[in-house]
Order: structure tokens, then C-alpha cells, then sequence
């Protein structure tokens, strides 16, 4: 290859591309029985989503907002009492609540679908993520995308009216936004809005110094090469080899130039790339900052983000925190307040979570608290012989072996439940007189709880002809996710039947069910198989129902007459500090052992509400 005339060299230029930052435009149209689109492509808000998942900074800051949120749970306004509720069959109570409040963190929004009993009132809660919606144009509709993109709907909800009683029974979708001025009509603004490009550039930072330990021989070196113009081909061979043995982190770092002695050598030059790292520093400093400022907190200590110069002392930090409590905190907190109140149709309220608790030596506790004293510090119930200090002895929590009556006998060794314990609950229940229990009762130990309550309503809202049980099981796991037994499947059917909820009849080995006749329809509207519990004899547990040492408290519930539901059940444990479910009234001696639970348990039984 002979050397062209380098007086007329090829110049070769690079087209920086301008950086596209979506926006969160909205499409027009004059119809409400479509979504609107959020972004250019129908995209925002998986962008909004990303900003949270690529850049540290931001996320941290939600994920903490969100536990400072929660503080120490959700209690009723009514009577200062944790509140609970059975949401799903997947989900604990506080992952859904946190669902939610990281939803509204990051897009200033949630939506929840609820599904019904057949007395309208909601059976199960489920999260949404935001990213899945769609809105209509009067906001009344929501649609739900299930393609991995949002290109097409799958599902649409009416907008859920918590004041309203739905006599349908369809799911609806509970959606709540909070309120950030902005120019969209439909969508909302995350409150971080202003705060995006900062954010984009936290996430270019980390790629930066990603890519610094990365490529070591990087853009920021210029290498020339005096061999005049070459074919294209030869300066990619040369490209990719000079790439391939000098960058990356296990790159050579020396370079061997083999050349004439009348030659010119490659030269080679530094664009000073430390200057940049150390720009790149002080900017990442500027852009934490801002993203601190921009989300209101006063300190970065207080999340746990401490850096010279700022903020150590306790006493320093708690003032940081009134003043972040005072202007974002309480205000953020009062929103989601009255969105769950609306949820749950119920008054609730986060209990706050001190940002710092006392620390003392447990010799310390022992001589200067009492038992109640160091349990209400913690959140929990005070203990009936507790107003006594903790390094006191107490009387022995069990008794002798030879204390033991020759008959079993049911004592709680840890706490003696009264009649005042009971009292606390008389409220809880419902008359058993009200319900009829479903024949065969025992088919729902075949099921997860509540599942058949869910099969059964699934089974009345359909036309079933010509299906074999094999069949029914598929499109019930399909449906709603529950597996089921061929033998429960078929002792479900028929005590509904028996119950006068569906005709059904098998013919060939396959059902027809078919819904009740209209004189019964109404009937049937009204009578929803459930779920309750009566309390009761365990089953594996000989002699009478009742003893002479059976503690008050338990007489009192079996002889109460009630049934409870699972709810109320709930309730009881968050009054008594313990789950009553599986331990009911305490600890018993069967005259073999001590057992954690009584002789008594919460018996379930399928049930209808009576006419």
C-alpha cells in the first residue's frame, strides 16, 4: 500500500446527539370509552419508573420517605387501635400499604382493584401499579394494559365511589392522585417534576464512573497515526484491533510502535481525563444536593446520607427532622390519610415513630421501669400484673407437676384471662341464629381461606354447560389463580345446590349449572356462602366441651352464641397482644405436656346469612 498525499487529509466528524427527555403529553380526543395516552409513545409513565430504578439517590429517598410514612402503623381514629384488615390471599397487610405509598411516592397516584361480596361490600383488595392504567377523559374509567407495553387494553374498571353501594359485583378500580399544579389535564405530576433532569443526571454520573473503571483506554485519548489515508477496511481492522488489546479492565497498558527509522511515530495524546473525573465529583456533590433540596429534606443525615460538614448531633438532627416533619411529612401523611379512609370506608391515621427512642442498660430498666412502662414504650399492651418493675421477681409462671388435676385442664400460665377480658371482645360477632351452615361443611379444609367464597361467586357469575370437572378446575386456576380439588370442586357445586344458590345437574360427567330460577333470584343475590368461625372443642380433644377449670373467659365465648369472621378474629389478637387464632385462650395441659394452645379453637364453618 503506497502513502497518499496527507496535504489533503480525510476529516472525520462526530454528530453529538441532543439528549431526548420524554415529556408527559397527552393525547386528544373526544371520546370517554378510550384511554388517553401518557407520552409521545404512551410511555411516561414506565420513564417515571425508571428514574427511581437508575438513580441511587432518588430511590433512596423514596424508599425511606415511605418508612418514615409508615411510622409505627395505621391505627383507628375511633379508639387508637392498630388496624388491620385481610386485603388478599398474597399479600400482608403492611406490604400493601406500602405498595400504595410508594406508588403515590413516585407518581403522585395509586389505584387499588376491589372485588366484591355479594352484598356489595369489598371482599379483597389488590395493588395496581400506575404503569399498567390508563385514564379516560372524564377520569370515571380506567383501563388496564396487560401487554408488556401499553398498546393494548386488556380490562376495563369503573372508577370505584366509596359512597356507593354496587349492586353488580364487578371488580372496580379505586384510584386516588394527589394534587401538583401542572399543564396535564388527566395524568398527574410526581411532586419531584422540576427535579428530572438533576435526577438524569445522577443516573449519567454512575454511568460515567461505571464506565471509567470499564475502559481504561477510553475517548479520552487521542491517537495519530502518520500513514497518510487509508482504506476504509484497514482503519476498521486497525480500530478494532487497537480496541481490542487497550480497553476494558484487563487492557494492555503498553503500546508498541513498529516503524521506519525516517518515520513519523505515533503520537499520542491525554485529554487531561482526571480533569473530568474530579469535575465529575464536584458535580455529583451539586446534583445530590439538589435532589435533597428538591424533595425537601432538610438533612441527608436523616436518611442516612451523611457527608462532612453536616449534621451529627442528636439534638441538631431532631430539630432537622421537626422542621422536615412540620413541612412534608405530617402534610404527606394527611393525604394518604383521607385517600385510605376512603379505601377502607374507615377512620384511620399513621401513628407517628419517634425519630429517636430512649436508650437505656437493661440494668437501668430493671431498677427504674415497670413492666407496663417499657411495654408501652414499645407499642404493646399492658400486662395485668405489670405495674411492677422489671428486675422484680414474679410469682412462677407454671405450676408444679404435681398442681396438675388428674383431668385436663385449661389455664393460660402467662396470663389468666377474666371476665374483663371478655368484656373488651362482647362486642365482636355475630349471633349464629343469623346464619345457616352449608351441608358439608368440612369441604373448605380442601381450600386456602376464603378461596371457596371466591369459586362460588366465580360459579354464579358464569353459564356453565357441557364442562367436565377437569375442565371447571382449569378455567377456575386460569380465572382466579385458585387450585382446587376435583373433590372439592364437585362437594362445592353440590351444596350450593342443595342450597338453592344454582341449579346443577351432571349429565355424561359433565355439569350444567344454571342460575336460580327468577322467584329465587333475588334469594340468591342475598345469600353469599362465607366464611365464619364459632369457637369450640378441637376435634382431637376428649370430655366435654366445658370444665369446672375452664377460665371465664372461654365459657363466656362458647356460650356467647356467636360466630366471628376473620376480621374480628384479627381484632381480638391485636387486643391481647397475641394471635388468639392459633393460640386461643392460652396454654393447656393435657396432662402429658404443655400445649400453646387451649382446648378450644376457632372452628370454620361455610355459612349463608339467613332471609
Amino acid at each position: 500500500m503506497s502513502d497518499k498525499n496527507i496535504n489533503n487529509p480525510r476529516i472525520q466528524s462526530l454528530e453529538l446527539s441532543a439528549v431526548h427527555i420524554p415529556l408527559p403529553t397527552e393525547s386528544t380526543t373526544n371520546s370517554n370509552d378510550k384511554p388517553i395516552d401518557w407520552g409521545t409513545s404512551n410511555d411516561y409513565p414506565f420513564f417515571i419508573l425508571s428514574l427511581y430504578s437508575r438513580s441511587p439517590i432518588h430511590a433512596n429517598i423514596i424508599n425511606q420517605k415511605a418508612v418514615h410514612i409508615w411510622g409505627d402503623g395505621l391505627l383507628n381514629v375511633s379508639d387508637k387501635k392498630p388496624f388491620r384488615k385481610k386485603v388478599n390471599s398474597d399479600d400482608t397487610f403492611e406490604l400493601f400499604i406500602n405498595k400504595l405509598i410508594l406508588s403515590n411516592l413516585i407518581y403522585s397516584a395509586f389505584a387499588v382493584e376491589i372485588n366484591f361480596n355479594m352484598d356489595g361490600t369489598p371482599a379483597s383488595y389488590i395493588h395496581v401499579p400506575i404503569e399498567r392504567i390508563g385514564l379516560s377523559k372524564q377520569k370515571d374509567k380506567i383501563f388496564y394494559y396487560g401487554g408488556e407495553n401499553r398498546d393494548k387494553v386488556t380490562y376495563t374498571y369503573e372508577r370505584y365511589n366509596p359512597s356507593v353501594i354496587y349492586p353488580d359485583n364487578k371488580s372496580k378500580i379505586f384510584y386516588y392522585e394527589g394534587y401538583i399544579p401542572s399543564t396535564s389535564q388527566v395524568y398527574p405530576s410526581p411532586d419531584y417534576f422540576q427535579l428530572i433532569k438533576t435526577i438524569l443526571t445522577d443516573i449519567e454520573i454512575s454511568n460515567f464512573n461505571f464506565n471509567q473503571i470499564s475502559n481504561h483506554f477510553s475517548p479520552s485519548t487521542v491517537l495519530s497515526l502518520f500513514k497518510g489515508e487509508v482504506d476504509e477496511d484497514v482503519a476498521k481492522k486497525a480500530e478494532s484491533d487497537i480496541l481490542g488489546a487497550f480497553t476494558g479492565t484487563s487492557g494492555k497498558k503498553v503500546l508498541i510502535d513498529w516503524n521506519n527509522p525516517d518515520a513519523q511515530p505515533i503520537s499520542i495524546t491525554p485529554l487531561t481525563s482526571g480533569d473530568w473525573a474530579d469535575a465529575y465529583i464536584t458535580l455529583s456533590e451539586d446534583v445530590a444536593s439538589k435532589i435533597y433540596k428538591g424533595h425537601g429534606i432538610t438533612s441527608p443525615a436523616l436518611f442516612g446520607d451523611k457527608t462532612e460538614g453536616q449534621l451529627s448531633a442528636s439534638s441538631e438532627l431532631e430539630n432537622a427532622y421537626e422542621i422536615w416533619n412540620n413541612s412534608y411529612l405530617r402534610v404527606k401523611r394527611t393525604e394518604l390519610e383521607s385517600a385510605l379512609s376512603d379505601l377502607f370506608n374507615d377512620k384511620i391515621f399513621f401513628q407517628n415513630k419517634p425519630l429517636f427512642s430512649a436508650s437505656l442498660s437493661d440494668d437501668v430498666k430493671k431498677s427504674v421501669l415497670t413492666i407496663n412502662e417499657f411495654r408501652a414504650e414499645i407499642g404493646m399492651k399492658p400486662l395485668p400484673d405489670g405495674d411492677r418493675l422489671i428486675g422484680e421477681q414474679s410469682a412462677p409462671a407454671v405450676p408444679e407437676a404435681n398442681s396438675f388435676s388428674n383431668h385436663s385442664t385449661c389455664q393460660h400460665f402467662s396470663k389468666e384471662l377474666t371476665d374483663e377480658d371478655f368484656e373488651a371482645i362482647q362486642a365482636l360477632g355475630d349471633d349464629e341464629n343469623a346464619y345457616e351452615i352449608v351441608e358439608g361443611d368440612k369441604f373448605q379444609a380442601q381450600l386456602r381461606f376464603d378461596d371457596e367464597a371466591d369459586i362460588a361467586q366465580w360459579i354464579l357469575d358464569k353459564e356453565i354447560s357441557g364442562l367436565s370437572s377437569a375442565d371447571l378446575r382449569k378455567k377456575i386456576k386460569d380465572d382466579l389463580g385458585i387450585e382446587i380439588t376435583t373433590a372439592g370442586l364437585k362437594k362445592l357445586i353440590s351444596d350450593m345446590g342443595k342450597s338453592g344458590i344454582i341449579q346443577q345437574e351432571v349429565k355424561d360427567g359433565k355439569f350444567i349449572i344454571k342460575n336460580p330460577t327468577p322467584n329465587k333470584k333475588v334469594e340468591a343475590e342475598q345469600r353469599e356462602i362465607m366464611t365464619m368461625f364459632k369457637y369450640s372443642l378441637r376435634e382431637d380433644v376428649q370430655g366435654e366441651v366445658l370444665l369446672d377449670t375452664s377460665r371465664p373467659f372461654c365459657v363466656k365465648l362458647i356460650q356467647s352464641g356467636k360466630l366471628y369472621s376473620r376480621d374480628s378474629i384479627e381484632q381480638m389478637s391485636a387486643i391481647y397482644g397475641y394471635s388468639i387464632m392459633k393460640n386461643s385462650g392460652g396454654h393447656w395441659n393435657n396432662g402429658y405436656e404443655t400445649l400453646n394452645h387451649c382446648r378450644h379453637y376457632f372452628k370454620a364453618l361455610s355459612v349463608i346469612k339467613k332471609k
